[in-house]
């Protein structure tokens, strides 16, 4: 709602109380969600660093699809502040999990991921490959899955 600075402050004030909680997952959304806020901002630098933390605290986490969710959404944030090879790190890791877990949801979910990073680097025969598959697996009837892609896929 363009009150981003409140917001990063709100996403610090819940990474401490899910810190007195205890809450791992709770934490690592926090951080996600402040980095981006630092990204908007303008401290990539600030968004990056955190980002890089978060990655190497989730690399110690067991596998689950909490893990491969996050990493998905670290992978997304590591693109915006121009991490590309650490975001296709991160995204290729949610999908070998998510597919570990046999999470077609999840896995479909880290290729359009991985389509979106290769479309970014304009390499649009990689990104349609990877829709191709994300279709192929997600658990939606395929003819939704391409209306709704169509409509949030821009080239």
């Amino acid at each position: 709602m363009g009150q981003v600075e409140q917001a990063l402050k709100t996403w610090q004030q819940s990474e401490a109380i899910y810190t007195q909680l205890e809450d791992k997952n709770g934490i690592t959304r926090s951080r996600i969600n402040q980095a981006q806020a630092l990204q908007i901002l303008g401290f990539y630098r600030r968004a990056s660093a955190l980002l890089i933390q978060l990655n190497q605290t989730l690399k110690s986490e067991p596998d689950s699809i909490t893990k491969a969710v996050e990493l998905r959404s670290l992978g997304d944030a590591l693109q915006l502040v121009g991490n590309l090879e650490q975001s296709r790190e991160a995204l290729q890791s949610s999908l070998s999990i998510a597919q570990r877990l046999q999470s077609p949801q999840d896995a479909s979910a880290a290729m359009v991921s991985l389509g979106n990073l290769a479309r970014s680097q304009k390499d649009s025969k990689s990104a349609i490959a990877f829709y191709q598959q994300a279709a192929a697996v997600a658990p939606l009837p395929p003819q939704k899955w391409r209306l709704k892609s169509i409509n949030s896929v821009c080239w």
